[in-house]
């Protein structure tokens, strides 16, 4: 298995950011927001998927310059999964994995991203996204050693909030971000991104 060196401190904030949109990018990378999060998934339409691939390394960059962190949130469907891993950009510090399945699903985006790392390129941590309740109730299995490269949980409230039909400020959310906190709690990392929206 890979190794990740170093403690990781959650950021204050993470600004997700399309990576199809540079101008975007370049805003992102003078914000005040903790951390940026280059979006291949939700954020870029699928017409689009490879042409953000294409832009990636170059946003990359951006975010370099002024010494912007970053993320990479990659696509869920294997066969886009795959091919946005082999972009990462080597300073990337971590892949958010959407569409969370369970720990099988970790795991074996954690031996992907070893396989990139043994020959020389990223050496990503992964965040994972609960977005649905199946991912939850797999995630609440949490007893045992997962990878060394999960880092965090955290709860992608407007999705899951659309699967069980609620709002995402509504108690279900909370409580569901509670089940994330006490699963990251038994895997010893944190749980990360409760985010609220602004009634309309």
């Amino acid at each position: 298995m890979g190794q990740v060196s170093g403690l990781w401190i959650p950021p204050k904030s993470i600004l997700f950011t399309p990576c199809d949109k540079i101008k975007l990018v370049e805003k992102a990378a003078v914000s005040n927001a903790g951390t940026v999060c280059l979006d291949l998934e939700d954020g870029v339409a699928f017409g689009s998927k490879q042409f953000a691939r294409q832009q990636l390394n170059l946003a990359a960059r951006i975010l370099g310059e002024t010494g912007k962190p970053f993320y990479v949130r990659v696509n869920s469907e294997p066969e886009l999964f795959e091919d946005d891993l082999q972009v990462l950009p080597n300073n990337c510090e971590a892949v958010v994995l959407p569409k969370t399945l369970g720990f099988d699903h970790i795991r074996l985006t954690g031996e992907a991203l070893d396989s990139i790392a043994k020959n020389g390129g990223t050496n990503s941590r992964i965040i994972c996204q609960i977005e649905a309740s199946t991912g939850l109730i797999a995630i609440n299995q949490a007893d045992s050693f997962v990878h060394p490269r999960l880092c965090a949980l955290s709860l992608g409230t407007e999705d899951f909030a659309a699967e069980i039909g609620c709002s995402p400020n509504s108690a279900l959310i909370r409580t569901a971000f509670h089940q994330v906190v006490i699963s990251a709690c038994a895997l010893g990392i944190p749980a990360i991104c409760l985010l609220y929206t602004s009634p309309s």
